[in-house]
């Protein structure tokens, strides 16, 4: 070890683990080289990412169930986490932080410059020794939130976060005091994951100037309660969406282009305002709706929705072929009464107003339907494939997996 130089040393000990470098770093009775463990020191120093993991032990109780307890998967770390931490005076990244509030509040303490957070949080832990705190933070992904003071200990002291994800059991939302730079924001209920009582959120979005993308997960949006964001351009909801969100996003989000909701299917009006999307998803949308976003929404280069209606073929050949800047369509679903026809495949293929441009195409497609049309839509797949277009027909009802082209390629047809 001796002829080695330190560059090549770092090289080497960059590689290890934490418990190899640490070991060397405290060798005890084994002979290690002071060299080798003074470039061990220096590599723990320099390591800008910890990813901590876990694993799932079950201890049976009462012979009938198993009951789960998250455990550390690496006994040394957890054991030596302080001096672990205390070594690595580089780090920016850590991933994986389990609910154990004094590893939590230790990497807060110790690691001032970590740029990147993702971590569990234990019933009621306490943070307000992070008053009057400035921590470098710019990316922070928390679960189990359940605790409002500990939640706003810690965004009190990251007033540089750029992006901001929430994982909450029970929470009150419109009480979140957010950094006034946040650019991404992501809600997400998990209390059904623990097996709780499952509870409704209501979300209230900040009046932040430089948001730009909001998701929230089986959390309900209210119109009232969604506040002007001029540089918001992308919005995210797996709830049934009220149609005035869409008409305060057209009045105060202008540069708003991509879209992903779930239409309502109480018989509330819809009614879409917004006209810059570029991009878009839609769960449960019906011809008339589809057809009014179409119209507002021209420019639509991307476009993905499961169908609610009956008027599959209308769809393909009279609204989607009026986009001429579209290249991605995707039509997929697992509902075989979804499923289009070859004829009206075909037609869109032929006919769509951006056939000089290459498209990605994913649609189910009914196997038994007009099979005179089988035939013209093959040599037009095989066409449009030539010219660099990706089009995949699944076919539901033989094999959801396999490709309608394919499979009659393989068969000699």
């Amino acid at each position: 070890m001796e002829s080695l130089p330190e560059p090549v040393l770092d090289k080497i000990l960059m590689d290890l683990s934490l418990k190899q470098l640490f070991q060397l770093k405290n060798p005890g009775k084994n002979a290690v080289h002071s060299s080798f463990i003074f470039s061990s020191k220096r590599c723990l120093k320099i390591k800008e990412k910890l990813v901590i993991k876990t694993r799932k032990k079950r201890r049976r109780s009462n012979g009938d169930q198993d009951n789960e307890q998250n455990l550390l998967d690496n006994d040394f770390f957890y054991n030596n986490f302080k001096d672990v931490i205390s070594s690595m005076t580089g780090l920016k990244e850590v991933t994986g932080v389990p609910r154990h509030s004094e590893i939590l509040a230790f990497l807060l303490k110790t690691c001032k410059n970590i740029d990147s957070l993702e971590a569990k949080l234990q019933g009621n832990s306490d943070f307000d020794f992070l008053q009057n705190q400035s921590l470098k933070m710019k990316n922070l992904n928390l679960w189990f939130l359940n605790n409002h003071s500990s939640l706003t200990s810690i965004l009190s002291a990251c007033p540089s976060l750029e992006n901001l994800s929430l994982n909450v059991l029970s929470y009150d939302f419109p009480s979140i005091d957010l950094p006034k730079g946040l650019r991404t924001l992501t809600i997400q209920d998990v209390s059904h994951w623990t097996h709780q009582e499952y509870q409704i959120h209501v979300f209230s979005s900040p009046a932040i100037q430089t948001l730009e993308e909001i998701t929230v997960n089986h959390v309900e949006l209210y119109p009232f309660q969604v506040k002007p964001a001029p540089k918001l351009r992308k919005l995210t909801s797996n709830k049934p969406i009220d149609s005035r969100i869409l008409t305060s996003l057209a009045m105060f989000s202008p540069f708003l282009t991509d879209l992903e909701i779930k239409m309502p299917e109480d018989g509330t009006p819809f009614s879409m305002e917004i006209r810059t999307l570029i991009r878009a998803k839609f769960t449960s949308i019906t011809r008339e709706e589809l057809k009014e976003v179409i119209d507002k929404n021209p420019r639509i280069e991307e476009l993905s929705f499961s169908f609610r209606g009956t008027k599959r073929k209308e769809v393909l050949t009279h609204e989607l072929i009026r986009l001429r800047n579209l290249v991605k369509l995707d039509l997929s679903s697992n509902d075989k009464y979804y499923q289009f026809s070859f004829e009206s495949i075909l037609f869109f293929l032929e006919n769509r107003a951006s056939k000089e441009k290459p498209i990605e195409m994913v649609v189910d497609i009914n196997l038994y339907s007009d099979t005179e049309y089988r035939t013209p839509l093959l040599n037009e797949i095989s066409r449009q494939k030539d010219l660099g277009s990706k089009i995949v027909c699944r076919i539901g009802d033989l094999d959801p997996e396999r490709d309608f082209y394919d499979y009659y390629k393989y068969l000699g047809l």
